[in-house]
């Protein structure tokens, strides 16, 4: 398939018919695509320890406006090896737990 720029684009829908009675009878939509790896968001990580503890926190910032952004889930690699199976993680409450 073709690749798309990220950017706003116009969907319009017609049948054969359509085409006879003009294009203003044609509806359209105006869409947003995305690219969901877009290096628009980057972590940042800030480490801490405790007794023998490591704590990592983990937030996710848009880069133009550098607002916050919450994903829903991650896949964890604990050995950083990306051909091994991850570890799905839920992103849904204020704090997780890997041990």
């Amino acid at each position: 398939g073709e690749d798309l720029p990220e950017g706003n684009y116009s969907l319009r829908a017609y049948t054969s018919f359509m085409q006879n009675i003009g294009e203003e009878y044609f509806p359209h939509k105006l869409i947003y695509i995305s690219d969901p790896v877009s290096e628009a968001i980057s972590p940042e990580i800030s480490y801490s320890a405790e007794n023998n503890d490591i704590h990592a926190e983990i937030h996710f910032l848009s880069k133009p406006d550098n607002r916050s952004v919450t994903p829903t889930q991650a896949i964890l690699f604990p050995d950083g090896d990306r051909d091994k199976k991850g570890k799905v993680l839920s992103l849904e409450g204020a704090n997780i737990r890997y041990t």
